[in-house]
């Protein structure tokens, strides 16, 4: 069956488009006041209990009808113990009775006692909503009557209001409703309003922050975030250990065994395997390895230093190399000043009996010296034909002993358990040398 239309005026005046559906259903929609069937009434059957329109709703005493109300003012009564005081005494009043001012007083128009017809409609002018009487209390009908309402939302007169949420620490962002109608501004988003649900693996959220004792709290992320960034700009690459009563001091020289962060040790390969120095101690439990960059956490070093991994002592850092065959020649790192060091990871070499490890001294030759025709080493050599010297800003000086030689010899070596270092005159006897004089820099260099 097509649809057939028509119009209904109450005696209020307002107009009614009704449209019939079938042989049994009509359709009100009130003009410019709904705009899709969704939001009309259809009524199937009779519609003999279609009520005149009321003007509100009435659920407490805060409904004032006015004192001198006008005839034919229709209110629904939600409440009957709760009536305002202009609305009179009103004979047999009972909650969801509908009332009429017929000019002297509020007069019964609607029962709810006696007409418990569940088809009961009626039309409420403010906010314009249908309301329905099921025979035992009134609900409002269709729309959207049948959508809840959520965290910060409102059903209402045909539509959904966002509420705005100004409690401090509230579970809801507050928002406003632009100026023009169209779109949401969000303001006061902070951590108090988003729930992060996961807790940080990568860092600790710094005490100081009050929102720090919540894990789901953003400002305790953003904080270990800006941390790790600041580690970056430090030119570093670093790692956050957590290892029960590690035992560790900031400095030291470490590495992995098993598993487990263990002390480094240059006395072996597999000990010298050093992964990075100690920058930080947070707790008995946590520290802070740094594998590669700069650092400033150090003290006591002695400023454009290369530290080796120590030999004898596990994690200590030393100036010196070891020359000892069978240990680890391990750099670990260059002291820019006596706080701050670069470290990289370098191969470490094994000191094996025929490497060619060298270690050089400078001595300058004083007056007794020239005379008497030696000195006394600082180092001893363990093989003297691997030792040569040569005269700062003079000719080079070859040992009698030195391996492939081809000039006459400047100096010998007497033996690889003396201390004394003789020089001659171009293989004149031991003594005097007329080349060598008072003031002469001598750098002596022992390739092992």
């Amino acid at each position: 069956m097509s649809r057939i239309n028509a119009e209904w005026i109450n005696k209020n005046g307002q107009h009614f488009d009704i449209t019939q559906l079938n042989d049994l259903t009509l359709l009100f929609k009130p003009q410019g006041g709904l705009s899709s069937d969704a939001q009309g009434i259809y009524v199937e059957g009779s519609i003999s209990n279609l009520k005149s329109d009321v003007i509100q709703r009435q659920t407490d005493a805060t409904l004032d009808p006015g004192a001198t109300p006008t005839t034919g003012d229709r209110y629904l009564i939600m409440d009957a113990s709760a009536l305002h005081a202009n609305f009179g005494t009103i004979t047999g009043i009972q909650t969801n009775d509908i009332v009429e001012y017929d000019g002297a007083n509020f007069v019964i128009t609607f029962d709810a006692d006696m007409d418990t017809d569940d088809n009961a409609l009626v039309w409420v002018n403010t906010p314009n909503e249908w309301w329905h009487y099921n025979g035992t209390t009134w609900h409002i009908h269709q729309g959207l009557s049948a959508l809840a309402a959520g965290n910060g939302l409102v059903i209402a007169a045909g539509q959904i209001d966002l509420v705005p949420d100004v409690t401090t620490g509230g579970d809801i962002a507050p928002v406003n409703v632009v100026a023009n109608g169209v779109g949401v501004d969000v303001n006061l988003l902070d951590g108090d309003h988003l729930n992060i649900d996961w807790n940080p693996t990568n860092y600790t959220p710094d005490a100081s922050i009050t929102e720090a004792a919540n894990v789901d709290d953003l400002s305790a992320h953003l904080k270990g975030i800006d941390d790790k960034l600041d580690d970056i700009d430090a030119n570093h690459l670093e790692q956050t250990v957590t290892q029960a009563a590690h035992g560790f001091t900031v400095g030291q020289v470490i590495r992995m065994q098993g598993g487990i962060w263990v002390l480094a040790q240059a006395n072996t390969a597999s000990n010298a395997e050093a992964i990075g120095v100690v920058d930080e101690i947070i707790n008995v439990n946590t520290f802070v390895v740094v594998t590669h960059g700069v650092t400033n956490k150090l003290s006591g070093l002695t400023q454009d230093t290369v530290y080796y991994l120590d030999t004898t002592t596990p994690g200590l850092l030393t100036t010196t190399v070891t020359s000892t065959v069978g240990q680890i020649a391990k750099p670990i790192l260059y002291a820019k000043s006596t706080t701050e060091v670069y470290i990289y990871d370098r191969i470490g070499i094994e000191v094996a009996a025929n490497d060619p490890v060298s270690f050089s001294e400078n001595h300058v030759i004083t007056g007794a010296e020239v005379t008497a025709g030696f000195f006394t080493l600082t180092n001893v050599p363990n093989n003297k034909t691997l030792v040569e010297c040569v005269v700062v800003g003079g000719p080079k000086q070859v040992n009698l002993d030195y391996a492939n030689r081809t000039a006459t010899a400047d100096y010998v070596i007497l033996g690889t358990a003396s201390d004394e270092f003789h020089f001659n005159n171009n293989g004149a006897g031991t003594g005097l040398s007329e080349h060598l004089i008072a003031g002469h820099e001598l750098m002596i260099t022992y390739n092992y």
